[in-house]
């Protein structure tokens, strides 16, 4: 992976460069993405419509 994917990034909980930002669909295909940092374990996912929750995320990635 080209470490350079993440820059401009920086963490709002320590203020860190060492990010990771993940950006994947869900089974239903709404847009998602997931930023972490590499120092402190900040983490958030976040979705078209803002700041989402895993919990809010899950039961839209279950099979019916």
């Amino acid at each position: 992976m080209d470490p350079s994917f993440a820059d401009g990034l920086s963490c709002p909980g320590c203020g860190g460069g060492r990010m990771t930002r993940i950006l994947l669909a869900l089974t239903d295909g709404t847009p998602v993405d997931l930023t972490s940092c590499h120092s402190c374990g900040y983490h958030v996912w976040r979705a078209v419509d803002g700041t989402c929750e895993l919990d809010g995320l899950l039961p839209v990635q279950r099979s019916p």
